[in-house]
């Protein structure tokens, strides 16, 4: 049975703009330790079921987060904006899981960076999209 976070990676492995930034490099919940940059990772924050009047529903009301990881500036945020594209209004009524809205929530998006730790170090930058 598909979930969402398995809907959520073939929808965005399907999206051309991503796949030639990050190529494979899409991660539920972390990355691993050494992963190429960029990279990105998606997770539920949160979720619920929706209530109707009968009792639970099998509809659920989920925010997800993507956090687009790069070592540049520039392209972290060429991900955030192919990210943006690929997901605002995305839907998928009729497949499993059924995906009615997806939005973006706008004035939600933030910008990171870690600095260096070391000279072999390199300074991170994440863009984080709700």
């Amino acid at each position: 049975m598909a979930n969402l976070a398995t809907a959520i990676h073939a929808h965005a492995m399907a999206q051309q703009p991503i796949r030639l930034i990050i190529e494979d490099r899409l991660y539920p919940v972390r990355a691993p330790q050494d992963a190429p940059m960029p990279y990105a990772v998606y997770q539920t924050v949160t979720g619920t079921v929706v209530n109707a009047a009968e009792g639970p529903d099998t509809t659920r009301n989920d925010h997800c987060q993507f956090d687009l990881i790069a070592e540049r500036y520039d392209v972290a945020k060429d991900l955030a904006d192919a990210f943006r594209n690929a997901f605002s209004g995305w839907s998928q009524p009729h497949r499993t899981p059924s995906v009615t809205s997806c939005r973006l929530i706008e004035g939600s998006e933030r910008d990171d960076a870690d600095p260096p730790e070391d000279a072999s170090d390199v300074w991170v930058y994440r863009t984080i999209q709700t």
